[in-house]
């Protein structure tokens, strides 16, 4: 059931007021590979990530994409595979178990025989078997397999789901090349030798010359545009792509290999147009002329320009000590080449004269460079007769204000050019005639975006959470071990409290301290959960489960493990600091759940952070920020009364306050209070304390407190019954943990996400300053030092870029 032959035409990405790709066309063949190039802002990740239907739910993309001569569905994820450039696995998964997670998830019409045995033969072919198949994923903090076999790891996850069409980013970034080689090589060998007709786009960056050779057809883009698609090599071996641009009249230096040479191109075309090398250089084969066949080498070079092929031709002078230090000099004086043509006497036309400087006891050179016409390039100052000119008798240089946009026009020349070339003509062929639409009765039964029940995928889901968290013991070892030894520290501190009115005064800092201790302990999850989220966005994109699933049973997992800890720690404090009740009595449960409440109220609140920041470092700068909040105003350190009025609201709103005020009704609720003879009120000290009432208080002493909702009265919790406002407090708990999951689950399945970082934007940055001047001789020497550019040794002025 799963469909071939992809074809994207006149594709458009626009995010914001940027746009990334524009008119891009082109098509996945089965049986063959296609091969994407271009700069780092040429928009190939957005192009792969749109064409996998990865793109940012806050993109507008526009076009046409087809799969099998029909429009895209919802389980367009199960047809076309996608290889992210980043290598997103669980750290802790076998690469074994990461593989048949992939096929259980994706292939779940099958018979779990079947998937194992397809497991095993993707690990052989793949060259990943043995032992490193019972091997850890690994990452920064746990050691497993190396950068080249996590590739492969990437590979094999897409290839056991039996996609027929597999994109992938950056195949072989971060590896050497003969790793590469080999890897790009298994891919061609799948692709030829595979019954079902399978097809890869891949995109590289500069890749060798005998990787790009295993390639059928060629991608190169530039700028968010197409500008060249075909295949790679004709029938004759030669490179169609440079028999193209030879056409439009760029050159290639001799021992720049092929993909460089694109991805410069890519960059920044004008730079190997013909009309901006030297003459001499393509004479005497420093450049290959590309598209010209050898027997037309010999005419070209012998010539003679006469004006009609290019309009323009520059001829600049300068002294020089060698050819290599002139050429350095044109190369940054991108100006010259644009300046217009001006007839002096004696000159022929269409020629210009430059004197930089004077050459009087060393050598001149002149070179001619073959130019082009570029609109708006720059804006001579003229005198008032109207001409550009040089006054020799006071060996003064005019200004030239040069529009710094020779980049832009060298890609809107190739662009223009493409889609006026026979490449160009073929693909649109190609795409209307070979590829057309399927009509409604050809269309073919579609498959379920899922291929397995919600219930299969929230189990799967939950045993690979377990199996992650029981692998890491050192992990729950420590967290045991953390919260007995908390214990039995506060327990021993605040060791067999009475009923003194300071032990009341102990319990409040105690219960205050026990909760503040099992809030915080949830935010050393925050890196794992971020990394979880980026595995999260790629394989639920993918088609491996839907995110409900996913956040079920990330929420799920948390609970046991909780459990245990705060058990842990609730049996060892409770009897060591004698709490209201004792061990095993209704007030000690009620702490033990209570507790456990706050405690998942803290991990949804911290999932739902983590699921709206965009890295692990905003989020664990983020998360201290509201907790503190809370626990500012939960009525503990300042009287509920006496916190400003606008700040009154987040007392109203933080957990904190009810899980504080849940453990003070449940440790003073019937709690008998007594005195000490120093807690007595008034102290004997006092001057009138012998004195008869009402003047004095005629020898008698009191307790302040006797009882613990006397004293509940200070933190103002004495208003209602204290067993129905104990049941209202975990009335309100379910509540904040049922609200911040939801919010946790709108930010992680629902709310828009980018799968990855954004690709940075086309622009078009000048190399050098957006004006340039030809200045005068008497500048200061200290400014001269910092010019660059041609630097004349005494002569009538200089350029300064």
């Amino acid at each position: 059931k799963l469909k071939k032959d992809l074809t994207f035409r006149n594709i458009s990405y626009r995010k914001g007021e940027v746009t990334y790709l524009s008119g891009v066309s082109g098509y996945v063949k089965a049986t063959r590979m296609t091969c994407v190039l271009g700069a780092p802002d040429a928009g190939v990740t957005t192009l792969l990530k749109t064409l996998a239907g990865r793109a940012s739910r806050e993109a507008v993309v526009s076009g046409e994409i087809l799969l099998g001569g029909q429009h895209l569905d919802e389980a367009y994820g199960q047809h076309v595979g996608f290889i992210p450039k980043d290598d997103l696995h669980y750290p802790t998964l076998t690469v074994r178990e990461t593989l048949r997670m992939s096929v259980r998830m994706r292939y779940g019409f099958v018979e779990d025989i079947y998937k194992k045995y397809l497991v095993e033969v993707i690990i052989k072919f793949l060259g990943i078997g043995g032992n490193i198949a019972n091997t850890i994923i690994g990452d920064d903090t746990h050691r497993g397999i190396s950068g080249g076999q996590k590739r492969r790891v990437s590979i094999a996850t897409e290839i056991v789901a039996g996609h027929n069409i597999v994109l992938a980013d950056l195949l072989t970034n971060g590896l050497d090349s003969k790793t590469a080689y080999d890897l790009t090589y298994q891919m061609q060998t799948v692709v030829k030798n595979s019954p079902e007709g399978k097809a890869f786009m891949i995109s590289l960056v500069q890749p060798a010359p005998e990787l790009l050779d295993l390639f059928d057809d060629l991608l190169v883009m530039s700028k968010g545009r197409c500008v060249y698609f075909g295949p790679l090599k004709g029938q004759d071996g030669r490179y169609l792509v440079l028999d193209f641009l030879g056409e439009l009249g760029f050159v290639r230096p001799i021992g720049k290999s092929l993909p460089d040479y694109l991805a410069e191109i890519s960059s920044n075309p004008v730079k190997f147009h013909k009309s901006r090398v030297p003459k001499y250089m393509v004479d005497n084969g420093t450049y290959q002329l590309l598209g010209v066949k050898e027997e037309e080498k010999g005419d070209k070079k012998n010539a003679k320009t006469n004006g009609t092929d290019d309009s323009k031709f520059i001829l600049i002078q300068k002294h020089a000590k060698t050819i290599r230090q002139l050429q350095d000099a044109l190369e940054k004086t991108s100006y010259s080449h644009s300046l217009m043509p001006i007839a002096e006497e004696g000159e022929e036309e269409g020629e210009v004269h430059l004197k930089i400087g004077e050459a009087k006891d060393r050598p001149n050179v002149s070179l001619q460079l073959r130019g082009m016409a570029l609109p708006n390039a720059c804006t001579p100052i003229t005198t008032e007769s109207g001409r550009a000119v040089e006054t020799e008798s006071s060996r003064q240089l005019h200004r030239y204000e040069v529009k710094d946009n020779e980049r832009e026009v060298g890609y809107l020349y190739l662009i223009k050019s493409y889609k006026e070339s026979a490449p160009y003509r073929k693909l649109g062929e190609e795409l209307w005639l070979e590829f057309e639409e399927r009509m409604p009765w050809e269309i073919t039964s579609t498959i379920p975006r899922f291929t397995t029940s919600w219930f299969y995928q929230t189990f799967e889901c939950l045993k690979r959470e377990w199996i992650v968290q029981m692998r890491d013991r050192a992990t729950i070892l420590s967290e045991i071990f953390q919260s007995a030894l908390v214990a039995i520290i506060l327990g021993t501190v605040f060791l067999n409290l009475d009923t003194s009115q300071g032990d009341a005064q102990a319990r409040v800092g105690l219960l205050f301290i026990i909760l503040l201790q099992q809030i915080f302990g949830p935010q050393k999850d925050v890196p794992k959960i971020m990394a979880k989220k980026r595995v999260y966005y790629s394989q639920e994109a993918a088609g491996y489960y839907h995110g409900s699933a996913f956040f079920v049973a990330q929420t799920l997992i948390q609970i046991p493990f909780a459990i245990i800890n705060i058990f842990i720690f609730v049996i060892i404090i409770y009897p060591l600091t004698d709490l209201n009740g004792g061990t095993g009595s209704e007030e000690f449960w009620y702490m033990f759940g209570l507790i456990l409440m706050s405690v998942l109220t803290a991990q949804a609140y911290i999932l739902f952070i983590c699921s709206i920041t965009p890295n692990a470092v905003a989020a664990q700068a983020a998360v201290p920020v509201g907790l503190v909040l809370f626990m500012i105003t939960c009525g503990y350190l300042i009287s509920t009364d006496d916190i400003p009025v606008y700040w009154r609201w987040l007392n109203t709103i933080s957990f904190i306050t009810y899980g504080f005020r849940g453990l003070m009704l449940n440790e003073f609720n019937g709690l008998a209070l007594t005195c000490n003879d120093d807690e007595l009120v008034p102290p004997t000290s006092e001057s009138d304390f012998n004195i008869a009432p009402p003047n004095g208080f005629g020898g008698q002493q009191t307790c302040p407190f006797t009882s613990g909702r006397a004293y509940l009265a200070t933190f103002d919790m004495d208003h209602f019954d204290p067993d129905e406002e104990k049941n209202q407090v975990l009335f309100y708990m379910i509540a904040f943990i049922t609200v911040f999951n939801a919010l946790a689950f709108w930010g992680l399945v629902l709310r828009p996400h980018e799968l990855g970082d954004q690709e940075e934007p086309p622009r078009f940055e000048p190399e050098s300053k957006t004006k340039r001047k030809i200045r005068t001789e008497d500048m200061k020497k200290d400014d001269m030092k910092k010019d660059v550019g041609i630097n004349p040794g005494g002569g009538a002025g200089k350029v300064e870029l």
